[in-house]
């Protein structure tokens, strides 16, 4: 499966394929490693797989599925899905931890479009992503695979230190692999990060050709105490962050441009749940948005949502 090169614009679904994970990550909130919500069943998410596709096609748009987890390798069946999407107008993503044996990815390569890898210091076999890495470049004129690394690290010099190694390993193997800088409160706003040092803050930007960060801007961790005297780094910005959060008045195409499932299966405009639940996987037909909202928020305060066109 390819992404659609053609002129008509993309529909962004992130589908959440339950929230079993085989790696408990000390950075990472337990309702994505948890257990207690299993994946639908591969035939439902194949049949509202299309019923998406079918109504973004009637609107002139090609549809791109980002499953993600928990771990989506043990939940869905993406190989059955992709079968059965093969000649529709989709592309798929996934976002995983490559912990999926070859065998797993052998079977389930040629329909994928992009694979985002996260490497986790905790639990990763180094090993084993470097034949997972390999596997999907491989045959890249009979059927191309984008590869993304990322490298989640906290703020300790050990996690730093072994951070740096590995994105030094995957660039000069693979020529691929970026930081990803992480927050103490994910989930709940996602604006506070780790306590970096402002050292870390600016080897990160160097490795990330980013422009080194001026602003004075400082993000407090809520454990720490003015009266520690400890120096808070300077906020990095994310360039993929649109200058101005604040939207609100603004028509939004959330719901056209981007489509949002949890692990309940209750279908969203976007993560900021604004306009209400669209409806659910398990209450087919689903009467999905033909038209914008407006935004009634005071901040746009996720990365997925932000991708949404904005019209003042």
């Amino acid at each position: 499966m390819t992404l659609f090169e053609g002129t008509r614009p993309k529909t962004k679904v992130q589908w959440v394929l339950g929230n079993q994970c085989n790696y408990h990550c000390s950075y990472c909130s337990e309702i994505f490693h948890k257990g207690d919500k299993l994946s639908p069943s591969k035939s439902l998410i194949a049949e509202v797989c299309k019923d998406i596709t079918y109504h973004f096609d009637d609107l002139g748009r090609d549809v791109v599925f980002e499953f993600i987890g928990g771990e989506p390798t043990l939940s869905g069946d993406i190989k059955e899905i992709g079968m059965r999407l093969h000649n529709h107008p989709t592309s798929i993503i996934l976002k995983t931890n490559g912990s999926a044996d070859l065998e797993w990815w052998r079977k389930s390569k040629q329909y994928l479009t992009s694979v985002i890898i996260s490497v986790h210091k905790e639990y990763c076999d180094l090993e084993h992503i470097d034949a997972v890495v390999a596997l999907l470049l491989e045959d890249k004129e009979i059927h191309p695979v984008d590869v993304e690394i990322l490298i989640p690290t906290r703020h300790e010099r050990s996690h730093w230190t072994w951070a740096i190694d590995a994105l030094t390993h995957y660039r000069e193997t693979f020529n691929l692999g970026n930081l990803q800088m992480l927050y103490t409160n994910f989930t709940r706003g996602s604006d506070t990060y780790f306590p970096y040092s402002n050292d870390q803050w600016h080897q990160y930007s160097l490795l990330h050709n980013l422009p080194i960060p001026k602003s004075k801007e400082r993000l407090i961790d809520n454990q720490q105490s003015s009266s520690q005297n400890i120096e808070t780094p300077i906020r990095q910005i994310d360039v993929k962050v649109r200058d101005k959060l604040d939207f609100n008045g603004y028509r939004c195409y959330a719901g056209i441009d981007t489509l949002t499932i949890d692990y309940n299966g209750r279908v969203w405009r976007g993560w900021c749940s604004h306009g209400g639940a669209i409806g659910s996987i398990y209450e087919l037909p689903i009467q999905f948005p033909t038209d914008p909202i407006v935004c009634g928020l005071s901040r746009c305060g996720n990365g997925f949502d932000q991708q949404a066109r904005k019209e003042n």
